[in-house]
């Protein structure tokens, strides 16, 4: 009895295990159809979307037509127009102020007259210097006329064949040198004939002294043709040394190099504005010597855009850099400049007003940077608020797409999508690119493909490889 129990219980036991499995069995398989049937929706849908994206054609703002062009990369700050504050007035010529013309407060233009000064005695220095100039003048030149003249004469008796002297002087020469050489002959052949023993040594004395006297007169004629060619350079080289002297005394500007200075003094004697602007200051009074700083000016026409660089972009900004200036005022219009100073020291923040126990009231330091404004625009005014881009780097034959458009690989290479035509239709494709400048919105690419009109989708996810695709308008 016990054992019919007991296999009936184990009977049971079975029965309720493989009750259990078959549950299980039948909750999987459920779980699997749903998945399957969610992978089907899910395809269709994606192929639904796509075919419905090939039908209709992608919108403008849905890709980007490449095409090569300049990348910049900028900074933008705020800055107020400024004047360069104030132009110093000076006179070149110290003479006694007769007259001044304006009053501090005054607006002036450019080369109005501001002061006269008294040029009485400058008048009378120049009228006597110009009578010194025409007596000095035509005596140098007669100077100079006598002084060519001898160095001509000089020159001509520098010739052998037109100086008397030299001439004279080389026939003597030519008659003592031919007596020499007769004479010589005459006594070496009877030196000859007095060792043979017909000559007597009388005779030979005779023949020998004969010798001795035409190689001395031939020598005398040798030095004094030598002496009278001297002689001829000495005169011809003092000559041209005289007339030299005399031709530098003529040619002498000094003289009028005084004059035009008085002159430019003269002209110097009306104190003009060099700019257009209000007078600030006059230290100029009649009476008075004309040194110093006689005006001082503030000009409206030399401003600036003074700015503020944050620490963090203050290494970037250099000198001679481009920037782009806008205004309320002047609305749409970009007004160009440069920079043209960076301060090295951090502007100093008021410290009363800050509460320095709190670090929320903590501030990045900043740099006072001058902008030079290249366009002279009549609406820029001083005190004017402005926003100021300046130009960091630009690059020529550059591609940017948007950051959207790019998208990795299965090898996380980064890459974009592109529509490419093939025949009727646009086919979806994938070239491989690598970036370069980044900024908020676009990225700079590189890449063997990249070329002037490929169109990039700009959202590369909402495709698959190998699809079509219409592009309206195209």
């Amino acid at each position: 009895m016990k054992e019919l129990i007991k296999n009936k219980s184990s009977n049971n036991g079975t029965n309720m295990n493989s009750s259990k499995e078959k549950r299980f069995s039948i909750k999987l398989n459920k779980k699997l159809i749903i998945i399957v049937i969610f992978m089907i929706i899910v395809g269709s849908g994606f192929k639904i979307t796509n075919e419905i994206l090939a039908n209709e054609g992608l919108k403008e703002d849905k890709y980007t037509i490449l095409k090569s062009g300049k990348n910049i990369n900028k900074i933008n700050v705020k800055g107020e127009v400024k004047s360069e504050n104030t132009t110093n007035v000076y006179s070149s010529v110290t003479l006694t102020i007769k007259e001044v013309k304006v009053n501090i407060g005054d607006k002036v233009k450019i080369n109005d007259v501001l002061a006269i000064l008294d040029t009485s005695k400058l008048e009378d220095q120049i009228k006597e210097l110009e009578a010194t100039i025409v007596t000095s003048h035509s005596s140098n030149k007669i100077a100079l006329d006598k002084a060519k003249a001898v160095y001509d004469n000089a020159l001509a008796l520098g010739s052998d064949e037109k100086n008397g002297d030299i001439k004279s002087a080389e026939t003597a020469l030519n008659a003592a040198k031919l007596d020499f050489e007769n004479k010589k002959r005459i006594y070496e052949n009877n030196k000859i004939l007095f060792n043979c023993g017909s000559v007597a040594k009388q005779d030979l004395k005779e023949y020998e002294i004969s010798y001795e006297n035409a190689k001395n007169t031939f020598k005398k004629c040798t030095v004094a043709l030598n002496n009278i060619k001297t002689k001829v350079q000495l005169d011809l080289t003092t000559a041209k040394n005289n007339y030299d002297l005399a031709r530098t005394k003529y040619e002498d500007n000094s003289q009028r190099i005084s004059l035009q200075n008085l002159k430019k003094d003269l002209n110097n004697a009306v104190i003009k504005s060099p700019v257009d602007g209000i007078v600030s200051a006059k230290n100029a009074s009649v009476g008075n010597p004309s040194s110093g700083i006689l005006f001082e000016i503030k000009d409206n026409n030399n401003i600036t855009v003074n700015v503020n660089v944050k620490e963090v972009d203050v290494e970037k900004i250099k000198k001679g850099q481009k920037t782009e200036i806008k205004t309320d005022a002047t609305g749409t219009d970009i007004i160009q400049g440069e920079v043209i100073s960076v301060q090295p020291i951090a502007k100093v923040e008021d410290k009363d007003l800050l509460n320095l126990n709190d670090d929320s009231n903590d501030r990045e330091a900043e740099f006072e940077t001058k902008i030079k404004i290249n366009d002279k625009n009549h609406k820029l005014k001083i005190g004017m608020k402005a926003k100021v881009d300046i130009i960091l780097s630009e690059k020529d034959g550059i591609y940017t797409v948007p950051s959207e458009s790019i998208i990795k690989d299965k090898d996380n290479n980064e890459c974009l999508y592109i529509a490419d035509k093939e025949e009727k239709n646009y086919i979806i494709k994938q070239i491989p690119i690598t970036k370069g400048t980044e900024t908020d919105l676009n990225v700079e690419v590189f890449g063997e493909d990249i070329k002037d009109g490929i169109i990039v989708l700009n959202n590369p996810s909402d495709y698959e490889i190998g699809n079509k695709v219409k592009i309206n308008r195209r």
